[in-house]
């Protein structure tokens, strides 16, 4: 259990001996899996909760684009786009923006939850999306449905992902 947030900004599934915390608020991330008492993924630490540090937690969704965009600049459509360096002193634009905002929670059951994000343009994605998250928790199972529609009436890039942290202390 992440016990230094309220519990208002965590998620809680459970199904039989797994457990899985998800944090709408700290970028729609997964804060702890575990079955049967073994962590699947890296458990959120104590000091990137505090910083809110969606770095620090088990995963996180990659929403509009995965991986980096070289110095944030690109061409689309023949025109350049040039997007917010979001991870300093890093040059580059890393992992979109979804990790970095608050999902909304749209439905929640014992073993799943369903998270929305609505994207208006800013600098960090110049163009309107709506990504939807659904978790499904299992015996022995996480499973992440992810989804992504464009809100332009033009076509632009648009990607996702899920960025895991897999422990290495115990892992077989």
């Amino acid at each position: 259990m992440i016990l230094d947030l309220p519990v208002s900004e965590i998620v809680t599934l459970t199904r039989g001996a797994a457990r899985c915390d998800i944090l709408p608020q700290l970028g729609g991330s997964i804060g702890t899996w575990s079955s049967n008492g073994q962590q699947m993924l890296r458990a959120v630490s104590t000091g990137g909760l505090a910083q809110r540090d969606p770095y620090a937690t088990a995963g996180f969704p990659l929403v509009p684009f995965s991986n980096r965009i070289e110095v944030g600049r690109f061409v689309w459509d023949g025109k350049p786009v040039a997007l917010a360096r979001n991870f300093p002193p890093e040059p580059h634009a890393i992992h979109g923006v979804g990790f970095e905002r608050t999902w909304q929670v749209l439905s929640r059951a014992g073993d799943s939850a369903l998270l929305a994000l609505l994207h208006r343009p800013d600098a960090g994605w110049p163009w309107a999306f709506e990504a939807r998250q659904r978790i499904t928790l299992t015996d022995d199972a996480l499973t992440l449905d992810l989804s992504a529609v464009n809100l332009e009436v033009q076509a632009v890039p648009l990607a996702f992902g899920h960025h895991p942290y897999m422990p290495r202390s115990g892992a077989r």
